[in-house]
């Protein structure tokens, strides 16, 4: 509580994840989140239904601003500092995958940008050097899929499967082949198709959670009839 004063005190920005609604922590931040969770099976254990919502919710919330700040590519995390030969093992996985390149054009790749993953990509597709992709990752503020044209989320996949079916040693451009698919924004029609399919996965998820709210019942009341019987 003290933390989230103090925050706010200075001027910053504060959120608060809590299991109740209107704690005393809800009130102070300025966005709080309230993840009702209900008692514990095992009274005290907050780190069973408490603790896995927030992990869940926090997980989510940090991904989010991973796309938002342009550190992801298709479903890559492509903006990640190769620190040790785990994270080199890592990146070279992410440029062959982004790429559809061989390991050793990987390493070429990732040596030639210095390590660097997205100026990997962009020297890839764009057939430039390092500092002229450095370049354009600057003029985009970051962010690859603008540099390469298309979206990062709902294009890179795509733009993956497209030069899966051109094969590695394809010599066109990313720019190429956005002009020949002519990827367009949606047309109403598959708004609401999509919409129609977000409100159907909802509902599923709303089942799902009502399904793992009666297992979780039926555990607490067996964890009872066991404790009687005892």
């Amino acid at each position: 509580m003290a933390g989230a004063r103090h925050a706010r005190s200075v001027g910053a920005l504060c959120i608060g994840v809590t299991n109740n609604l209107h704690s005393i922590l809800s009130e102070i931040v300025d966005f709080p989140i309230e993840l009702v969770t209900g008692p514990e099976v095992i009274s005290g254990s907050t780190r069973l239904k408490a603790g896995t919502a927030q992990k869940i919710a926090l997980n989510t919330y940090s991904s989010s601003i991973m796309v938002r700040l342009h550190k992801v590519y298709g479903n890559l995390m492509v903006d990640l500092k190769v620190t040790n030969s785990k994270l080199k093992q890592r990146a070279l996985k992410m440029i062959q995958s982004a790429t559809l390149t061989s390991a050793e054009q990987a390493r070429t790749l990732l040596e030639e940008a210095d390590s660097e993953v997205k100026t990997a990509i962009i020297m890839h597709f764009s057939h430039v050097g390092a500092p002229e992709a450095r370049l354009k990752l600057k003029e985009m503020n970051g962010n690859i899929s603008q540099v390469l044209g298309i979206s990062a989320v709902r294009d890179g996949p795509e733009v993956i499967e497209r030069d899966r079916w051109l094969g590695p040693d394809s010599s066109r451009s990313v720019k190429s082949l956005t002009e020949k698919t002519q990827i367009s924004s949606p047309t109403p029609d598959q708004r609401l198709a999509t919409m129609s399919r977000i409100a159907a996965r909802r509902a599923e998820l709303r089942q799902e959670l009502a399904d793992l709210a009666a297992m979780a019942a039926a555990y607490e009341e067996a964890v009872v009839e066991t404790h009687s019987e005892l």
